[in-house]
């Protein structure tokens, strides 16, 4: 079965068209991947203010990553 001149002329705009959609896709899904990752790293963040400050007399500290590279 082949394609005629006119049958790919049609066709071959639509496989771009597709494959846009499919990129602009893969980029939503990975923004909601990285806002939902910021999201569940601020609630780790409240839980651990919470027991580090049961009565939030404090307010000035920092929480940061442990240097692990030798």
């Amino acid at each position: 079965m082949s394609l005629k001149l006119i049958e790919l002329q049609v066709a071959l705009p639509k496989s771009v068209d597709a494959g846009k959609i499919m990129e602009q896709t893969q980029q939503a899904s990975a923004i909601m991947q990285g806002n939902l990752q910021a999201e569940n790293r601020k609630k780790t963040y409240k839980k651990i203010e919470k027991r580090l400050l049961p009565n939030n007399n404090q307010t000035n500290y920092t929480i940061t990553k442990k240097n692990t590279t030798r």
